[in-house]
Formats: structure tokens, sequence, C-alpha cells
């Protein structure tokens, strides 16, 4: 996209200031989700199950209520029959009678210290009957796969998205003729492309401290990126008002959409309600393997026509993506594999189809621009070899194919605001792609996309303070990206002030403006 650029000069916003976090990050002070306490505070553990798919026939918990130090012990029994979820609500807070993968909570425990809860939770004894599994995505959608939620039809789920069985979501794109287009095709292309799971990586692993007061009120400290959805979906799994609860924000230690959704909030909520006391609750790195949110596996089925001069003329995708044992973003994220897919490159006939499957594996999330690198990954590397094919420039090859002002998009919409040509001939001019003489062992390459995204609502308010400082109020986390400091140094700019003397308050539910949240590059 075109951005105007200002030549106004600023003294303070815009400038390379110190990060108002800084001092407080490099030397260790500053306070994460991880290092949050309160006085009395119990800790919290949660047993996970080493079956990919059982039938749960038993729980015991005798022992572990015995031990010493102990102070609550919670299974499915204790709980409501909840569920929860992105678009489909197919999750249990705790497993149900069945577990879906091997690392799913069965039972939680609360503690005087981490070291009894871990005790307590050796001590609960499950006897599990095996059930068949099935792991592979694209084996998931054959008839006789076994069902990972023979329920599945009970559930409550967004109408827009087909569902049957293990396939929790489909999407589609048409747009032209496609077999039009391939029998006008000179040639045509079809490539296999797969990607991994991949864990987020924060360094800070998922916490939370939970603790009600007296009018019931449920207070949650945490290192989420989404402090309005968390305050939803708590009020969801505890079946109470979202204005009983409130999320504040110490710190968030990474998250790159890892933290997007209910991690242990949910186990330090509801332990905290039975045992009438604060609760901790942390990953270890473990845990963090088993049940966190990774980006999701893919298969990429690429199909493309192309005329003699290598442009597109047609393209055909199916995109099977494993969302794991429980759907969470899963079909919105193939819908937006679909749409990558489809650009920034002018074809005039297409179809798509995108598969979200359940497998009986950790339910995966929206990580770094969901679907983006996989859908990429496959367009780009087909055009690669399309040029090498035909002989064309790799990068003369995307030029012809570039979307141009006013283009007609896959969805009827009309493309404004393009700048891809420009783009690519600045990157060109930066890695001296016309001089292709690398060393042995090195290669020179470049690749384009197109990415989507929505508005998200935002507020702030300022409090001018009796000693003449200032306090910014903000809902926005600072997850990394140094968006505090920004906002600050537009107040001061605005205020004729300095940086060092406006504070930023912590993010709050109950005090700070509702916003959006620091997710979608936002």
């Amino acid at each position: 996209m075109n951005s105007p650029t200002s030549t106004v000069e600023r003294r303070v916003a815009g400038r390379r200031l110190s990060r108002i976090d800084g001092v407080g990050k490099v030397t260790g002070t500053h306070v994460y989700a991880a290092d949050f306490a309160l006085p009395g505070m119990l800790f919290g553990k949660v047993l996970r199950s080493p079956h990919p798919h059982a039938c749960i026939v038993g729980i015991d918990t005798t022992k572990a209520r015995a031990l010493s130090g102990v102070r609550t012990v919670l299974t499915a029994a204790d709980l409501p029959a909840i569920r929860f979820g992105t678009a489909i609500k197919d999750r249990p807070v705790l497993a149900q009678g069945e577990v879906r993968f091997a690392g799913e909570a069965v039972a939680a425990v609360a503690a005087t210290s981490l070291e009894i809860a871990e005790q307590a939770i050796d001590l609960i004894e499950v006897e599990y009957a095996p059930l068949p599994a099935v792991f592979d995505m694209e084996a998931a959608l054959l008839p006789d796969a076994p069902l990972v939620h023979a329920d599945w039809q009970a559930y409550q789920a967004l109408p827009v998205f087909d569902r049957s069985g293990n396939l929790s979501g489909r999407s589609a794109m048409i747009h032209g003729d496609i077999e039009a287009g391939f029998a006008a095709s000179h040639r045509v292309y079809q490539h296999r492309f797969s990607s991994q799971l991949v864990h987020p990586g924060y360094t800070e692993p998922r916490a939370a401290v939970a603790s009600w007061d007296g009018n019931g009120d449920l207070i949650v400290w945490t290192n989420t990126q989404l402090p309005f959805d968390m305050k939803n979906m708590l009020a969801e799994v505890l079946d109470l008002p979202a204005r009983k609860v409130r999320v504040i924000v110490p710190g968030i230690g990474g998250g790159f959409g890892g933290k997007l959704r209910v991690g242990v909030e949910h186990f330090a909520a509801w332990l905290a309600r039975k045992s009438r006391r604060p609760v901790k609750l942390m990953t270890t790195s473990e845990e963090e393997l088993l049940d966190a949110y990774p980006r999701q596996p893919t298969v990429i089925d690429l199909k493309t026509g192309v005329d003699r001069d290598g442009r597109l003329l047609a393209r055909q995708a199916r995109v099977v993506l494993d969302c794991g044992a429980y759907a969470n973003s899963g079909p919105a994220t193939v819908a937006i594999a679909l749409q990558v897919l489809a650009g920034p490159y002018r074809t005039p006939h297409l179809a798509f189809e995108g598969l979200a499957v359940y497998t009986n594996k950790g339910a995966t999330g929206s990580y770094r621009a969901p679907a983006g690198p996989m859908a990429n990954f496959a367009v780009e590397s087909q055009i690669d070899i399309i040029a090498d094919d035909l002989g064309i420039d790799p990068l003369e090859l995307r030029l012809r194919n570039a979307f141009r002002e006013g283009d007609e998009g896959p969805a009827g919409e009309k493309v404004l605001g393009v700048s891809i040509e420009e783009c690519l001939r600045k990157a060109a001019d930066a890695i001296g792609w016309y001089d292709r003489r690398p060393a042995p062992g090195r290669g020179k390459g470049l690749a384009c996309s197109w990415w989507l995204t929505t508005g998200g609502s935002s507020g702030v308010y300022v409090k001018v303070n009796p000693e003449g400082t200032v306090t910014l109020v903000s809902g926005a986390v600072e997850i990394g990206t140094g968006a505090l400091t920004g906002a600050a140094q537009i107040l001061a700019e605005e205020l004729g002030i300095d940086l060092a003397d406006i504070d930023v308050a912590q993010v709050d539910t109950e005090a700070t403006p509702f916003d959006y949240g620091a997710q979608g590059s936002r």
C-alpha cells in the first residue's frame, strides 16, 4: 500500500528514544505474570492424560485429597458441563469422560506449595480404556477414520462453516470458470506442499494468578494478549456475567499468537473458587509442548495453469489443516489460507477448498500471521518452479502477474493502493538481483505476498495529575512492539511535555478503555 510521509519536524514523536519499559526489562525488575504473587497464594498443577484417545473409566482422588497441604482437587465431576471454543464450543475445562490427545487436562490440584501440588498429582489414580486414534489429517477425512468427537453434532458452532465428523470446518473460494482456465493453459503445474507444527516459542510460559473477592467477583492476573477477550472467555467457562470478571496484565514475555486463548487461567480460577484462596498456575516447558496453541500443520495441493508467457490463467487448491483435538481458530485459519493463495497475482479462474480437520493431537492456534506462511510458501515456491521451467526470470514472472491498481480481486473487490511492482523492484535492487553470481553454496531469491486485516477498536484516556505529570490509560497490551512507548511519544508531542513526565497505567479491564488486543499485527 502507498503510505503518506510527513516532513514536519517533531520533538518526541517518531524519534528513536529509550522505551518506557526498557530499564525494567534489562535490569530484571519488570514484573511479568510469571513473577506475580499474592499473600496466602496456593499453587496449582494439572494432571494430564498419557493417552491420545481413551475413555476415562474412573478417577480416584482419595490419596491426593489426604495429602497434607492439599486444599482442592478437581475433576470434571466437580465442574458444570460447559464447553468453550472459538469457532466451535467443543472443549471442556477438564476431560469429561474421554480424553482426545496426550496431554489433555484430566484433574487439577491446589496446594500450599508447588512441590506438594506435584506430589498430589502423582497420587491421583486414573483408569483409562484406550480408543482408536487418528494422527494424520488426511487419514482423519476417510470414511472409516475413528471419530475424534463422536458427539460433534451436539456442539454449538458458527453456522458459516460446513462440518461433518472429523471435518471441523470447510471453506471455499470460486472465481471464474476453472475448467475453461485449465483448457486454455499452455502448461499446467501440480505440486504438493507440506508444513509442520510450530510452537510460538515465547520466553515466558503461560501463567495466571486468580483470586475471588467478597462480592463474588473474579480477578485474574495473566499474560494474555487479549485481556478483554479473556474476560469474556472466563465468564463463559465459569458461568458468570462478564461484569463479574476482571483481567489485569502485569507484563507479558512474548506471545506471537500463542496467548490469545484461555491457557491456564480457567484452571486457576476454578481452583481459587473451590479453595477460597488465590491460586497461581504456570506451565512447564513440557506442558507447553503438550498443550499450547502452535501453528497448524498443513498439506496444500496446488494446481496452476499458465499461458506461453507465464501469465496465470487458472489456479486450483486444496488445503488440509490439522486443528488437533479441538477446533479453536482452525476453521477460520483455513479460510484465511484461501485468501492468501489467491494473490497478489491476477488470476481469472480460481477454485479453492479448505478443510480444517480434527486429529488426536494437541489443539493448534493462531501463530504469527495464521495460514500466511504456509499458503505463501506454496504459491511462491510454485512461481519459482514455473519460472525455471519456462526460462523466465522469477522477478519478471511476478511482475507480469502482479495486481495493478483497480484490478478485480478474487471476491470481486476492487484492489486499490497497489504498490507491488514498486516494492518488488526496490527489493530486487536492495539484494543486487541482476548481479546473480553468488558464492558457491549461496543463492538469491525473492518472494511476495499479500495479507488481510480487519478494523479493531481501541481507546485511551489521559489523566492530568496534580503534580503536573500525566498518566496514559490504555487497554493495549505491550507485547514487545513498543506500542505503549509510541502512544506516550504521541501524547508528549501533543501536550508539549517530556516523555519522562508520562506514566502508563497497567492494563486492567476494570479501569482501562476497551482495546481489540495485541493480535493481527496490531
